[in-house]
């Protein structure tokens, strides 16, 4: 059976969804390369960036009443639980906690992204689950 492990003290990190595909998974030093701009523009709160040279505008998302886990994936060859095929092995994926976030903020090149985008519907989806879970 799959696992999510998640301890009290994980780090806490302000989300950014950048939209590019960077072919490399390791530590990277996005404070040097990657800073939100200070000015936001009140009328349509938007947030203008730069990274390595391209230009982002976002928008923050709404998500204060729930917490995002940044989460590392391991797999683990587990030996199947039945006892007329003991012999039979799955595959278990374990997941761990390294990060949460409270605050996510979408950006789209060279323009805010549109309110029909996947991330954008977030908040319909959360407002959604409160209308049904009531």
């Amino acid at each position: 059976m799959d696992s999510i492990n998640i301890t009290p003290d994980v780090p806490k990190y302000k989300a950014h969804v950048v939209p590019c595909k960077i072919h490399y998974t390791g530590p990277a030093k996005t404070q040097d390369y990657f800073t939100p701009s200070k000015e936001v523009d009140s009328s349509t709160n938007t947030h203008i960036c730069y990274f390595r040279g391209c230009k982002f505008m976002g928008k923050p998302i709404d998500i204060e009443t729930y917490s995002g886990y940044i989460l590392n994936k391991s797999e683990v060859l587990a030996r199947g639980d039945y006892p007329e095929a003991p012999e039979d092995f799955k595959i278990v994926n374990n997941y761990t906690a390294i990060g949460r976030f409270d605050e996510l903020t979408v950006y789209g090149h060279d323009r805010v992204i549109k309110s029909t985008d996947k991330y954008m519907l977030m908040e319909e989806w959360e407002k959604l689950s409160g209308v049904i879970h009531e």
